[in-house]
């Protein structure tokens, strides 16, 4: 028996129409996004995050210590261990924020860090994947961040592609003490 893999370029629901002599079915088809990643409103170390309409975070606030701000975790999805997976972003200015993707792992071990760009296979023993958005060193301590519009994608493969809306936006973030 085969199989038809199908890959859909906006989110959404569909009907897939397939024709074999006389026979006809119409099944409804669910495209889901090729963003990997969950992340929603958040507040922790001075950084307040809401959801655009069009599913990028906007990010307000101020950082009182570098290295600190939001991250959102979300479990794993079955199938996806030791497959590789590539981080990137999209944002106008980043007003001395970066932000990079890693795993908790089981073992407790030292994940893969992804910033922009990079791949690397999910460990085998990562329980979550944690999307992170801190003050970098050329942040300034109390100075206001508005950023309007953040756009960070984790996807199969290992190449980047283009941003896509998650499939989830609700996942609460925190600050980094989770």
């Amino acid at each position: 028996m085969g199989t038809i893999t199908l890959t859909g370029k906006t989110r959404g629901t569909t009907r897939l129409t397939v024709k074999a002599g006389g026979i006809t079915t119409d099944t409804p088809v669910t495209v889901r996004s090729r963003n990997l990643l969950s992340y929603g409103p958040g507040t922790g170390d001075g950084l307040t995050a809401t959801v655009n309409p069009d599913g990028s975070l906007h990010v307000t606030g101020s950082v009182a210590e570098r290295h600190h701000g939001l991250e959102w975790a979300v479990t794993v999805p079955d199938g996806l261990k030791g497959k590789t997976v590539t981080y990137s972003s999209v944002w106008a200015d980043n007003a001395g924020l970066y932000s990079y993707v890693t795993f908790d792992l089981a073992s407790g071990g030292h994940p893969p860090i992804l910033t922009g760009g990079k791949s690397a296979p999910i460990p085998e023993d990562a329980t979550h994947i944690v999307l992170r958005l801190l003050a970098g060193d050329n942040y300034t301590p109390d100075t206001p961040v508005d950023l309007p519009s953040f756009k960070p994608i984790l996807n199969l493969g290992g190449t980047p592609a283009e941003w896509m809306r998650p499939d989830n936006v609700e996942a609460i973030g925190g600050g980094m003490s989770r």
